[in-house]
């Protein structure tokens, strides 16, 4: 699908969860599919899905945030909990503010150019270029002394 990973890597970057972001997209697409006929034509279609998109990751996240504390039925088994990779380069993002993760999400996990990074946040493509450069440079100071643990194996 042409804006699945556009979709996919706006929501991800409010989620920071795999699935939750699976989720919101398909979630972006109904409401796309549905909201159609209400599609103006003032901005790009692809502007107007991201929102859609960020929207309805932002719902996920509120509605995550009000959810009772988790059972120990909720746990998840050994095997699904990600590798020490996952947690270290998560913790890295952190370090970003929220424009630089976005920025970077969609680049990485969205495949998006700077220039349509800048259309969709309505940045230039010179704003974007800096804010991935920053964000690039955090991630890496973030990440000095642990080059072992991620080249290493995983666990």
């Amino acid at each position: 699908m042409r804006y699945s990973r556009m979709v996919f890597a706006a929501a991800y970057s409010v989620l920071e969860d795999t699935e939750a972001a699976r989720d919101a997209s398909q979630e972006a697409f109904l409401r796309a599919y549905l909201g159609l006929r209400n599609f103006r034509g003032r901005s790009r279609f692809s502007t107007w899905l991201y929102s859609i998109a960020k929207n309805c990751a932002l719902d996920i996240a509120r509605r995550r945030s009000r959810r009772p504390a988790e059972s120990l039925e909720d746990v998840p088994e050994p095997s699904e909990i990600p590798d020490r990779r996952g947690f270290i380069i998560d913790e890295a993002m952190r370090t970003l503010d929220d424009r630089e993760r976005e920025a970077l999400n969609l680049h990485y996990k969205g495949g998006l150019s700077a220039r349509e990074i800048g259309e969709l946040l309505g940045l230039t493509e010179v704003n974007v270029r800096v804010i991935m450069f920053r964000a690039r440079k955090k991630l890496r100071e973030a990440l000095r002394g642990k080059e072992d643990e991620l080249l290493g194996s995983q666990g």
